[in-house]
């Protein structure tokens, strides 16, 4: 990536230094600069006009380019927020593919989020007017987007319980259930903000996303040919996800990564430590290493299996 040096007339000192600070602003914003930002920098007008024409610049939105004409996805995020003007954040269904809340699939609009006092349209952006307090914002890769609680309570009135509780799940890792709890009082969607109670009320996590991991990883284990374990099935006071017996292997799936408080944390931590103890060994997968990496997941649980098998 670069930034043209032909900038409106000025003094050649100043061209080597309006130039390189435009050249630094859009390296920092993934290629992406303002017309402000290089009318400030020198460029004229006509100048920008004749770099779009030549391929130099690639015109996104009103007032926005990319330095050349292969955008990345990050690019193209970045842009919107900035055709966006004051104030605005990467939001909803966007910001859920950014933090991998959501998978990555292409979509007609980026959202985001602008303060309500605010209006604007833009082609290709779906705009939110609401109040985002600063504690719920945040950057992901220099981009201003909602942080993964708030992203979460913004997708909680859209998604089915089923597809909050699976969002939930890849990636709980992100965000406290407090963070998500308070984020949610701050939304006014009574519908979402009770699917999302719901949810995190269950001080194990939701049952239902545990038993979806559970059934999928049983069947990466038949596709690929490895005996089958025993299911949930106890060792004195421990109930185990998985148990080959023979080689004294316990798998166990965390479906819900902060199935929430420190107090369960000590208490896996016990059970491993217990179980190890006894001269069992303890693999633990969450939601998303099963889903995402299948090849991965079992090839660690085969490699703890006797080669015959």
């Amino acid at each position: 990536m670069s930034v043209p040096q032909t900038l409106s007339p000025r003094s050649s000192a100043e061209r080597t230094t309006t130039g390189a600070s435009a050249l630094q602003t859009a390296r920092s914003q993934h290629g992406v600069v303002t017309c402000r930002d290089l009318l400030a920098a020198g460029y004229s007008q006509s100048t920008l006009s004749r770099l779009a024409q030549r391929g130099i610049l690639l015109r996104m939105h009103r007032g926005v380019y990319h330095v050349g004409l292969h955008p990345t996805w990050k690019s193209h995020l970045m842009a919107a927020v900035l055709a966006a003007g004051a104030g605005p954040a990467l939001s909803h269904t966007s910001a859920a593919m950014a933090w991998g809340i959501l998978s990555r699939k292409a979509e007609q609009w980026i959202h985001v989020t602008i303060p309500p006092e605010r209006a604007i349209v833009r082609p290709g952006i779906r705009i939110h007017r609401t109040g985002v307090p600063q504690c719920d914002l945040t950057e992901w890769e220099r981009i201003p987007i909602t942080t993964p609680a708030r992203t979460l309570a913004d997708l909680s009135g859209s998604l089915s319980e089923a597809q909050l509780e699976m969002a939930l799940a890849l990636r709980a890792g992100l965000a406290q259930r407090a963070a998500v709890e308070e984020s949610a009082a701050r939304r006014t969607d009574p519908t979402g903000q009770a699917k999302l109670a719901k949810l995190l009320e269950q001080k194990a996590g939701p049952a239902l996303t545990r038993s979806r991991a559970e059934s999928l990883l049983l069947d990466h284990l038949r596709r690929s040919g490895l005996p089958a374990p025993t299911t949930n099935i106890r060792i004195e006071q421990w109930e185990v996800d998985f148990l080959w017996e023979a080689t004294r292997l316990v798998v166990e799936v965390d479906g819900f990564a902060w199935h929430s408080s420190r107090e369960a944390f000590e208490q896996d931590r016990l059970k491993d430590q217990w179980l190890e103890a006894r001269g069992f060994r303890v693999l633990r997968f969450t939601w998303r290493q099963i889903q995402d990496h299948p090849l991965r997941t079992v090839t660690t649980i085969a490699r703890m299996l006797p080669a015959e098998t």
